[in-house]
Protein backbone atom coordinates (compact mmCIF):
# COMPACT_ATOMS: atom_id res chain seq x y z
CA UNK A 1 0.00 0.00 0.00
CA UNK A 2 1.21 3.53 -1.02
CA UNK A 3 1.08 5.96 2.17
CA UNK A 4 0.17 9.41 1.39
CA UNK A 5 0.37 11.50 4.59
CA UNK A 6 -1.17 14.66 5.76
CA UNK A 7 0.26 16.82 8.03
CA UNK A 8 -2.01 18.95 10.11
CA UNK A 9 -0.86 23.05 9.97
CA UNK A 10 -0.40 23.15 13.70
CA UNK A 11 1.92 20.06 13.51
CA UNK A 12 3.76 22.03 10.63
CA UNK A 13 4.33 25.51 12.19
CA UNK A 14 5.73 22.93 15.74
CA UNK A 15 8.07 21.75 13.09
CA UNK A 16 9.50 24.59 11.26
CA UNK A 17 10.04 26.22 15.12
CA UNK A 18 12.02 23.39 16.14
CA UNK A 19 14.14 23.31 13.18
CA UNK A 20 14.62 26.79 13.37
CA UNK A 21 16.17 26.11 17.49
CA UNK A 22 17.68 22.76 16.29
CA UNK A 23 15.92 20.82 18.42
CA UNK A 24 14.81 18.26 16.03
CA UNK A 25 16.55 17.54 12.42
CA UNK A 26 15.46 17.53 8.46
CA UNK A 27 16.21 13.76 8.34
CA UNK A 28 13.55 13.21 11.40
CA UNK A 29 11.16 15.25 9.41
CA UNK A 30 11.37 12.92 6.36
CA UNK A 31 11.02 10.05 8.78
CA UNK A 32 7.96 11.34 10.46
CA UNK A 33 6.36 11.96 6.59
CA UNK A 34 7.36 8.77 5.36
CA UNK A 35 5.88 7.02 8.60
CA UNK A 36 2.66 8.05 8.62
CA UNK A 37 3.35 9.26 12.24
CA UNK A 38 2.56 12.68 12.27
CA UNK A 39 -1.66 13.69 11.49
CA UNK A 40 -4.28 11.70 9.26
CA UNK A 41 -3.17 9.27 6.31
CA UNK A 42 -4.69 8.32 2.87
CA UNK A 43 -4.20 4.32 2.08
CA UNK A 44 -3.96 4.49 -1.94
CA UNK A 45 -4.28 0.72 -3.40
CA UNK A 46 -1.16 -0.49 -5.42
CA UNK A 47 -1.56 -1.09 -8.41
CA UNK A 48 0.86 -3.80 -8.66
CA UNK A 49 -1.02 -5.77 -6.13
CA UNK A 50 -4.62 -6.26 -8.25
CA UNK A 51 -5.58 -8.65 -10.83
CA UNK A 52 -6.15 -5.65 -12.87
CA UNK A 53 -3.06 -4.04 -12.47
CA UNK A 54 -4.45 -0.47 -12.61
CA UNK A 55 -6.60 1.47 -9.76
CA UNK A 56 -8.16 4.58 -9.09
CA UNK A 57 -6.30 7.50 -7.11
CA UNK A 58 -7.47 7.67 -3.52
CA UNK A 59 -8.43 11.32 -3.39
CA UNK A 60 -8.47 12.55 -7.22
CA UNK A 61 -11.72 10.74 -9.29
CA UNK A 62 -9.83 11.88 -12.60
CA UNK A 63 -6.54 10.37 -11.61
CA UNK A 64 -5.36 6.88 -11.61
CA UNK A 65 -2.64 4.61 -10.93
CA UNK A 66 -0.87 1.82 -13.17
CA UNK A 67 1.30 -1.16 -12.68
CA UNK A 68 4.34 -0.33 -14.95
CA UNK A 69 7.16 -2.59 -15.21
CA UNK A 70 6.32 -3.21 -11.64
CA UNK A 71 6.09 0.05 -10.51
CA UNK A 72 3.12 2.21 -9.64
CA UNK A 73 2.50 4.72 -12.33
CA UNK A 74 -0.09 7.77 -12.06
CA UNK A 75 -1.54 8.97 -15.19
CA UNK A 76 -4.50 11.74 -15.28
CA UNK A 77 -7.81 11.06 -17.10
CA UNK A 78 -8.08 12.84 -20.51
CA UNK A 79 -9.48 16.69 -19.52
CA UNK A 80 -13.24 16.38 -18.65
CA UNK A 81 -13.33 12.84 -17.97
CA UNK A 82 -12.76 10.94 -14.66
CA UNK A 83 -11.85 7.06 -14.21
CA UNK A 84 -14.12 4.60 -14.85
CA UNK A 85 -12.41 0.94 -14.31
CA UNK A 86 -9.62 -1.04 -16.51
CA UNK A 87 -11.17 -1.47 -20.59
CA UNK A 88 -14.47 0.95 -18.58
CA UNK A 89 -15.38 4.07 -20.16
CA UNK A 90 -15.25 6.28 -23.61
CA UNK A 91 -11.33 6.19 -23.71
CA UNK A 92 -8.57 5.24 -21.66
CA UNK A 93 -10.70 3.80 -18.93
CA UNK A 94 -11.80 7.25 -18.51
CA UNK A 95 -16.04 7.91 -18.45
CA UNK A 96 -18.26 10.89 -18.71
CA UNK A 97 -18.04 12.07 -14.77
CA UNK A 98 -22.19 12.14 -14.93
CA UNK A 99 -22.64 8.41 -16.15
CA UNK A 100 -21.90 7.17 -12.57
CA UNK A 101 -21.05 8.14 -9.07
CA UNK A 102 -17.58 7.96 -10.42
CA UNK A 103 -16.51 10.86 -8.09
CA UNK A 104 -18.68 9.97 -4.77
CA UNK A 105 -16.26 11.57 -2.13
CA UNK A 106 -13.37 12.51 -4.53
CA UNK A 107 -12.28 16.04 -6.51
CA UNK A 108 -11.12 16.47 -9.59
CA UNK A 109 -7.13 17.32 -9.78
CA UNK A 110 -7.35 19.16 -12.99
CA UNK A 111 -9.26 22.37 -14.04
CA UNK A 112 -11.21 22.85 -17.58
CA UNK A 113 -9.42 23.50 -20.41
CA UNK A 114 -12.13 25.10 -22.34
CA UNK A 115 -12.18 25.77 -26.34
CA UNK A 116 -14.58 26.78 -28.92
CA UNK A 117 -18.33 25.64 -27.71
CA UNK A 118 -16.54 22.90 -25.50
CA UNK A 119 -16.06 23.82 -21.25
CA UNK A 120 -13.69 20.87 -21.41
CA UNK A 121 -11.40 19.04 -24.04
CA UNK A 122 -14.11 16.01 -23.64
CA UNK A 123 -18.12 16.36 -22.97
CA UNK A 124 -21.25 16.61 -24.08
CA UNK A 125 -22.65 20.82 -23.68
CA UNK A 126 -25.79 22.33 -24.39
CA UNK A 127 -26.01 24.82 -27.36
CA UNK A 128 -25.80 29.09 -26.64
CA UNK A 129 -28.38 29.71 -28.79
CA UNK A 130 -30.89 26.47 -29.77
CA UNK A 131 -32.70 24.37 -27.57
CA UNK A 132 -33.06 21.36 -30.57
CA UNK A 133 -29.07 21.32 -30.67
CA UNK A 134 -26.19 20.57 -28.47
CA UNK A 135 -22.55 20.02 -28.81
CA UNK A 136 -20.20 16.70 -28.71
CA UNK A 137 -16.52 17.95 -27.78
CA UNK A 138 -13.65 15.35 -28.46
CA UNK A 139 -9.99 15.89 -27.48
CA UNK A 140 -11.38 20.31 -27.78
CA UNK A 141 -13.34 19.99 -31.44
CA UNK A 142 -17.24 20.26 -31.15
CA UNK A 143 -19.59 18.81 -33.65
CA UNK A 144 -22.97 20.21 -33.59
CA UNK A 145 -25.36 17.63 -33.17
CA UNK A 146 -29.26 17.59 -33.77
CA UNK A 147 -32.26 16.35 -31.72
CA UNK A 148 -34.92 15.60 -34.34
CA UNK A 149 -38.96 14.69 -34.15
CA UNK A 150 -39.89 17.95 -31.77
CA UNK A 151 -37.35 17.13 -29.39
CA UNK A 152 -35.41 19.24 -27.27
CA UNK A 153 -31.70 18.89 -25.64
CA UNK A 154 -31.98 18.26 -21.82
CA UNK A 155 -28.71 19.27 -20.18
CA UNK A 156 -29.46 17.51 -16.92
CA UNK A 157 -29.80 13.97 -19.00
CA UNK A 158 -27.48 15.36 -21.50
CA UNK A 159 -29.54 13.72 -24.24
CA UNK A 160 -32.72 14.64 -26.45
CA UNK A 161 -35.93 14.79 -24.35
CA UNK A 162 -39.99 16.18 -24.49
CA UNK A 163 -39.92 19.51 -24.62
CA UNK A 164 -42.16 19.40 -20.88
CA UNK A 165 -39.79 17.58 -19.43
CA UNK A 166 -36.62 20.27 -20.42
CA UNK A 167 -36.59 23.77 -18.12
CA UNK A 168 -35.71 26.84 -19.65
CA UNK A 169 -36.11 26.23 -23.41
CA UNK A 170 -38.26 28.82 -24.00
CA UNK A 171 -35.13 31.32 -23.34
CA UNK A 172 -34.53 30.62 -26.42
CA UNK A 173 -36.81 32.37 -29.74
CA UNK A 174 -36.27 29.59 -32.14
CA UNK A 175 -38.18 27.40 -30.00
CA UNK A 176 -41.36 30.50 -29.24
CA UNK A 177 -41.48 30.81 -33.06
CA UNK A 178 -42.65 27.04 -33.83
CA UNK A 179 -43.47 25.69 -30.26
CA UNK A 180 -46.78 23.66 -30.97
CA UNK A 181 -48.85 21.58 -28.54
CA UNK A 182 -47.55 18.84 -26.85
CA UNK A 183 -50.07 15.92 -27.82
CA UNK A 184 -48.77 17.25 -30.86
CA UNK A 185 -45.76 17.21 -30.55
CA UNK A 186 -46.14 13.27 -29.40
CA UNK A 187 -48.67 13.02 -32.57
CA UNK A 188 -46.07 13.97 -35.31
CA UNK A 189 -43.02 11.80 -33.59
CA UNK A 190 -44.71 9.02 -33.61
CA UNK A 191 -45.69 9.11 -37.16
CA UNK A 192 -42.56 10.29 -37.81
CA UNK A 193 -41.53 7.20 -36.97
CA UNK A 194 -43.54 5.20 -39.15
CA UNK A 195 -42.45 6.61 -42.07
CA UNK A 196 -39.94 4.12 -43.41
CA UNK A 197 -38.30 5.91 -46.47
CA UNK A 198 -35.67 7.96 -45.46
CA UNK A 199 -35.57 10.43 -48.05
CA UNK A 200 -39.28 11.01 -47.48
CA UNK A 201 -38.61 11.45 -43.36
CA UNK A 202 -35.52 13.84 -44.63
CA UNK A 203 -37.96 16.06 -46.51
CA UNK A 204 -40.64 16.26 -43.92
CA UNK A 205 -38.32 17.34 -41.71
CA UNK A 206 -36.32 20.11 -43.69
CA UNK A 207 -39.78 21.33 -45.11
CA UNK A 208 -40.68 21.58 -41.18
CA UNK A 209 -37.80 23.54 -40.63
CA UNK A 210 -38.40 26.53 -42.92
CA UNK A 211 -41.53 26.46 -41.77
CA UNK A 212 -40.32 27.41 -38.37
CA UNK A 213 -37.72 29.56 -39.40
CA UNK A 214 -40.46 31.73 -41.26
CA UNK A 215 -42.95 31.62 -38.63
Amino acid sequence: MISLTVIPTTWIDLILRSMKDNLISKTSIYAFMLTGSLGQKQQQEDPCQTKSRVVGDAEYCDRYWECVNGRPELFDCPNGLVFAGKHRGVTEGCDYPWRANYCDGKRQANPPIPTEHCDWLYGIFGHETSCTRYWTCWNGTATEQLCIGGLLYNERARSCDWPENVEGCQKHRKYLRWSIGRETVREFYLYFNFIESLDIRIYIYYILEIIHGKS
